[in-house]
């Protein structure tokens, strides 16, 4: 029964029964009593993804086996957390993943005063955050304006003070940061005789933004 993603635990008791008379006082009757306990599970008709930008829906609900029908919670936070590796290990350092499922509400009618239940099919929805970088700082420029150097990196971020919330930001991801770095060091090296090199770089999350 392990193999059914519903079932959580089953357990045995014993319980000697009571006799209802002299005749089967004279047997020891003993029952056994088989309790099952069913993981917490929802329905969901339909299965929703929003927020991915770089894998189509059809191909994540291929990979993770995403079908609609009865879940157990467990598999859902299961595949929430398949999913948000996924990214992790194809270099999206900033994806999250969340999960929300709605079966249905109450809506209040004011004319006739009152309340229906609006069945909304059951929707299981992942919400994907693929990651976008909020800021980029540069330390060491003594010569070279901080526009110049963002001219050169040439990447959108969610919210900097050049480009206040870009409509468009870039998803990041760690090959996307080594091209745009290569990149800036060749236009600099072309354009600008004060820059000699890019020690290092690196992203981080601080304060609630990347």
């Amino acid at each position: 029964m392990r193999n059914r993603d519903m079932f959580q635990d089953v357990r045995l008791e014993t319980k000697q029964l009571i006799a209802d008379d002299a005749a089967s006082e004279r047997s020891a009757t003993i029952g056994l009593l088989i309790k099952i306990t069913e993981a917490p599970v929802v329905f969901a008709r339909q299965i929703q993804i929003d927020g991915n930008r770089t894998f189509p829906t059809a191909f994540i609900k291929r990979w993770f086996q995403l079908e609609s029908g009865y879940l157990a919670l467990d598999v859902v936070k299961r595949k929430q957390q398949l999913i948000a590796d996924f990214y992790l290990n194809r270099g999206y350092e900033f994806a999250t993943v969340t999960y929300r499922h709605i079966d249905d509400v109450l809506a209040f009618d004011h004319e006739s005063a009152t309340v229906t239940r609006q069945y909304l099919d059951d929707v299981l929805t992942f919400t994907i955050n693929e990651g976008t970088l909020h800021e980029v700082r540069f330390t060491g420029n003594h010569q070279i304006s901080r526009e110049e150097l963002l001219k050169a990196l040439n990447i959108e971020t969610a919210d900097a003070d050049e480009k206040p919330n870009s409509p468009t930001p870039d998803v990041y991801h760690r090959s996307l940061g080594q091209s745009k770095i290569n990149q800036m060091r060749r236009q600099l090296n072309a354009n600008n005789e004060d820059f000699k090199s890019i020690q290092n770089w690196r992203v981080q999350r601080e304060g609630g933004k990347n």
